[in-house]
């Protein structure tokens, strides 16, 4: 997700290669500076800002 919301509440977004929209209401920001909470994260597809490529 990037970007600022739009006027109808969606967000631009892109994943595995694909873009579009996603409304707002379908995604949270999620913020964690335990690296083993983030590691659960990242299995379950919750992506945090500043993810390193690496571990995507």
């Amino acid at each position: 997700v990037f970007g600022e919301k739009d006027t109808d509440g969606f967000y631009r977004a892109e994943i595995c290669g694909r873009r579009g929209l996603i409304p707002c209401n379908m995604v949270s920001e999620i913020q964690t500076d335990d690296d083993e909470m983030m590691d659960q994260l990242l299995k379950q597809g919750f992506l945090p800002l500043n993810t390193p490529i690496e571990k995507i």
